[in-house]
């Protein structure tokens, strides 16, 4: 991450040759009557008394490193990061990432499948964050969360259950806090007594949530949404299937007919100053073509950004997640492109056109994020944390190699993105330094603290200015490598797991040791009183087979998959 200032170095050692070129040819196109003189140097008598040199920055003392392993986190409590352990994560300079709480300590150390998906911090109380996890993967099972920060560390209250998947949490411009779950938007007021004493109330109730004629849940239905800055609620509605795939061949996608894959609005209804807001039960579609809608950004300037989760393609680098600008009645591209004007084979010959020059409703995106990062959360920042004034940061989730990182990239006034896209935290990579990690949503703090939440190892992290910057010793690799795979590991990689798993699991391209290793890491073979995780995701029958692409595991390869995690179990 120390290449930040390394750039910056080279771009002003750029600006100031090309200022010189300058300074230069305007001299030379000077008349001879006004040619610039250039005094005498002063003698010694004369000279000029230097100015004293600045005294150093006063620094705190610097304490000893005390390095402990939590949450599968090698962190720093020594020189810690603004109060919370320090997490060895590659993080952009002059900030750091602190080890807020997880499920496997502190206040949520008692919590099975703790999955949080959102946070946002009390609109009245600087210690006091809620936020919603979805807990085990099945329906009803989310929760809302209570927390509360103080010189004794974080208290966790469970203050709702049952929830349905829950994803989004946002505090709205009534200063209720506002929840969506799969199903329906709903809200409470954080402020009162017993803020949760009765049901929560329902903004937006009936959200679709199955594929029509069907009783299974359609594969993108995260109710994920933002306040516009008209106070409107803009709602993802995300897309059935992945490619439109009862539709291909026909000259249109029959999920635009239902308005799926779209974003929509709920129009508020009462004046800014009624409390709570009314809103619209019925939605306005805004546009369409959007697989999956779950980033969003709203600018007080108006604009909406939307981060997208784009089609599926086995390659590792295509296509690429895009970043759109939100307009009205535009449509994105969803089945039928991907990229800037690329078609999806699957669907040439269909009555769309991917060129913007042909069909003025397509719009192309603003600009490309990584292939498969599957962006989850977006955040306009506009605190005092230095590198990331004026930055929109991007959460990708994804789990190839593209993915789990945070992003960054410069906005101008209006909050449309301008430049590159630079790393602002990375480095969840399986390791015995951190674990896979795969953030999601974000808050920024009054305080100018960004807290964010990251879902696969249950851990609330919180990005801050690092008072050790520049002092920080990075903290030495302790990776152990097994000597050699297990038998039954081995004969399952060179038959199954390199082979057919590597292109989207990097890990699976390492020698067998180290895949081994990092699959046991990333749980795989846990079993919980049934079949192991990997054996129910390579069932012919599962419903989000792996591999996605291709033929299923034969009975064969299956067999070798359930000998190794046997072996493992005794």
């Amino acid at each position: 991450m120390r290449r930040f200032a390394i750039t910056h170095c080279l771009l002003f050692l750029a600006f100031a040759v090309a200022c010189g070129d300058d300074s230069e040819s305007s001299t030379e196109t000077a008349s001879m009557n006004e040619r610039p003189v250039t005094p005498a140097a002063p003698t010694e008598a004369e000279a000029i008394p230097s100015e004293p040199a600045p005294a150093p920055p006063d620094l705190p003392p610097l304490p000893d490193s005390e390095f402990v392993t939590i949450a599968g986190y090698r962190v720093d409590r020594g020189r810690d990061c603004d109060g919370y352990p320090a997490t060895d994560l590659e993080i952009q300079e002059g900030l750091c990432v602190g080890l807020v709480a997880s499920k496997e300590a502190g206040a949520l150390s008692e919590v099975r499948r703790f999955r949080p998906r959102g946070i946002v911090q009390d609109p009245q109380h600087d210690e006091r964050f809620w936020l919603v996890d979805r807990g085990a993967m099945r329906p009803r099972r989310g929760r809302l969360w209570r927390l509360t920060v103080g010189a004794e560390g974080v208290r966790a209250e469970v203050m709702a259950s049952r929830l349905g998947r829950p994803h989004g949490i946002r505090v709205g411009p009534d200063g209720r806090i506002y929840i969506g779950e799969i199903h329906r938007i709903t809200r409470f007021d954080p402020q009162s007594a017993r803020p949760l004493a009765t049901e929560l109330e329902e903004v937006v109730p009936e959200i679709p949530t199955e594929r029509p004629g069907s009783d299974r849940i359609r594969l993108h239905p995260m109710a994920s949404f933002v306040f516009d800055a008209a106070g409107d609620l803009i709602v993802n509605h995300g897309s059935e299937t992945d490619h439109c795939d009862a539709s291909v061949g026909q000259p249109r996608c029959a999920e635009e007919d239902r308005n799926a894959a779209a974003l929509w609005r709920y129009r508020r209804l009462s004046e800014a100053a009624a409390r709570p807001i009314r809103y619209a039960r019925e939605p306005e579609v805004i546009a369409l073509g959007l697989r999956n809608s779950v980033a969003i950004a709203s600018h007080s300037s108006g604009l909406i950004l939307q981060g997208e989760n784009g089609t599926d393609f086995e390659e590792v680098d295509r296509p690429e997640e895009e970043l759109n600008v939100i307009e009205q009645g535009a449509h994105y591209g969803w089945p039928y492109c991907y990229g800037h004007s690329h078609e999806d084979p699957r669907w040439r010959g269909a009555s769309f056109s991917c060129d913007p020059d042909q069909n003025e409703r397509y719009r192309a995106p603003h600009m490309l994020l990584p292939a498969h990062g599957a962006p989850l959360g977006m955040l306009y920042y506009a605190g005092d944390l230095a590198p990331l004034r004026n930055t929109l940061l991007i959460a990708l989730h994804g789990y190839r190699s593209p993915g789990h990182r945070i992003l960054g990239v410069q906005v101008d006034a209006r909050g449309l993105p301008q430049g590159e896209l630079r790393e602002v935290v990375a480095g969840w990579d399986a390791a015995d330094t951190h674990p896979r990690g795969n953030p999601v949503e974000f808050a920024q703090a009054r305080d100018g603290s960004v807290w964010f939440v990251e879902d696969k190892n249950g851990t609330i992290l919180r990005l801050a200015q690092d008072r050790y910057a520049g002092r920080r010793e990075a903290a030495e690799e302790t990776q152990v490598v097994a000597r050699e795979a297990s038998d039954a590991f081995q004969a399952a990689y060179d038959a199954v797991f390199h082979a057919r798993c590597a292109t989207c699991h990097a890990f699976f391209q390492e020698a067998a040791p180290l895949a081994e290793a990092a699959a046991i890491r990333e749980g795989w073979a846990a079993r919980e009183g049934g079949p192991s995780r990997i054996e129910l995701r390579t069932a012919e029958n599962a419903e989000r087979r792996m591999p996605p692409v291709g033929a299923p595991l034969t009975e064969e390869e299956r067999a070798l998959i359930r000998a190794w995690v046997d072996a493992l179990s005794r």
